[in-house]
C-alpha cells in the first residue's frame, strides 16, 4: 500500500527484508550477473520476491547504498558470491563509511578464499566504527589468517620482540630486559631507563598510540577478549528479573516468580515421569526443582524452614543467568523429549 500511494527506495528495501526471512518453497527468478542483465536461478518464494524488490528499489534510486549491501547479502545467502561481491563494492562506492557494507565486503572476499585482499575492507569498517564487532572479529581473523602479526598483541608485545632481536645481537642491556619479560613482568621506567624510553620511541613511532580505531597499545585479539567479555556480561543480564525476583531490602535471597513455576510446569509436561523410557536425570530434576519453587511460593514472604532455604538458595544459584539458563534447560530437554520418542515407538 504505501509502496503504491509513494513509490520509495526505502519502502521496497524495508519489503525486501521482511520477504528474504519468509521460509517458503523454491521458485524460479533471476539474479545479477557478472556480465550484465541478469541470469535465471533457484530461490525460495520470499527470496525471489525480496530480489524484486531491491531490483524494482535500484530503479528508484541507483546509488542507494542499502538496497546494494542487503541485495548483496540476499545473493551471498543463494550461494552467488562474486554478484554479492560486486553489490557491496557498488555499496561502498556511494557511501564509503557504511561499516556494515565494507564487513560484509570483506566477508564474501574472505570467503572466495582471498583471506589478504579482505584485510583492508575490515580496516575501513573498523575505521568508520571502531566498536563493530563483525568488523574487529573479521579483521582480527583474517590477519590471523595470513600471518599478518602487526598490532595483533599490542605494543608490547613489538617492544618484546625488538628488545629480544637486541639480546640476540649481544646487547647486555636488552638481555637482561628481555630476561625480566620472559618471566611475565614489565620492566618498570626505573629498571633500564634509558633502554626502555629508546625501544618505546623506537616501536611507538611504528606502531602509533590509535590507528584504525583500536589502540595499539592494547592489540587486535585483545580488543577481541574486550568484546567477548561484554558479550558475556550481556548474556547475563538477559531475561534478568523475569524467573527471580531480588529481595527490595538487597538483603536475603531472591523468590521465584509466576513465570518460573509456569516454566517449569511446561517442561514437566512435555518430559512426565511416567513413561516407558526410563526417566532421565533431567526429568528428575525439573519436577523436583516444580515442587521446591510451588512450595517456596507458597511461603510468600514468610521465612522458609530451614531445609527448604537450603536448597532453595542452591537453585537460586543456577537460575541467577535467567536467560540463558531457561535456553540451557529447553535444549537439553529437546535431546530426552527426542530419546523419550524413540523409546515409545520402539515399544510399540
Amino acid at each position: 500500500m504505501a509502496l503504491a500511494l509513494v513509490p520509495s527506495p526505502s519502502t521496497c528495501n524495508n519489503l525486501g527484508i521482511i520477504l528474504s526471512a519468509i521460509p517458503s518453497p523454491s521458485t524460479a527468478t533471476m539474479v545479477p550477473s557478472l556480465q550484465g542483465g541478469h541470469q535465471a536461478a533457484q530461490a525460495p518464494m520470499g527470496s525471489a520476491l525480496a530480489m524484486q524488490y531491491y531490483t524494482h528499489g535500484l530503479t528508484l534510486d541507483s546509488r542507494h547504498p542499502h538496497l546494494y549491501t542487503n541485495l548483496g547479502s540476499l545473493l551471498k545467502d543463494l550461494g552467488y558470491l562474486a554478484e554479492a561481491v560486486r553489490m557491496y563494492e557498488q555499496a561502498v562506492k556511494y557511501n564509503e563509511t557504511f561499516d556494515v557494507a565494507l564487513a560484509n565486503l570483506g566477508n564474501a572476499i574472505k570467503d572466495m578464499g582471498r583471506v589478504q585482499d579482505s584485510i583492508q575492507w575490515y580496516l575501513k569498517a573498523v575505521r568508520a566504527s571502531p566498536n563493530f564487532v563483525e568488523a574487529v572479529c573479521g579483521l582480527a581473523n583474517a590477519m590471523a589468517g595470513v600471518c599478518d602479526w602487526r598490532a595483533r598483541d599490542g605494543l608490547y608485545t613489538e617492544i618484546a620482540v625488538r628488545w629480544r632481536g637486541a639480546a640476540l645481537a649481544n646487547d647486555d642491556v636488552a638481555k637482561q630486559i628481555f630476561h625480566v619479560m620472559s618471566r611475565g613482568r614489565r620492566p618498570t621506567a626505573h629498571e633500564y631507563a634509558g633502554k626502555l624510553r629508546q625501544m618505546i620511541g623506537y616501536a611507538s613511532a611504528l606502531s602509533p598510540r590509535e590507528t584504525d580505531g583500536v589502540d595499539k597499545r592494547r592489540g587486535w585479539m585483545n580488543r577481541v577478549v574486550e568484546i567477548v567479555d561484554q558479550q558475556l556480561s550481556d548474556g547475563r543480564a538477559w531475561a534478568r528479573s523475569l524467573l527471580l525476583t531480588e529481595p527490595t531490602d538487597g538483603v536475603g535471597t531472591a523468590r521465584p516468580t509466576a513465570a518460573l513455576i509456569w516454566f517449569l510446569d511446561g517442561l514437566c509436561r512435555l518430559l512426565p515421569q511416567a513413561t516407558l523410557a526410563p526417566a532421565s536425570p533431567l526429568t528428575r530434576f525439573l519436577h523436583s526443582a516444580l515442587t521446591l519453587v510451588r512450595e517456596v511460593s507458597d511461603f510468600g514472604a514468610e521465612a522458609l524452614p530451614a531445609n527448604t532455604a537450603r536448597s532453595w538458595a542452591y537453585l537460586a544459584r543456577q537460575v541467577r543467568n535467567e536467560g540463558g539458563w531457561a535456553m540451557r534447560l529447553v535444549e537439553r530437554a529437546m535431546i530426552v523429549l527426542q530419546r523419550q520418542w524413540y523409546w515409545d515407538v520402539q515399544q510399540r
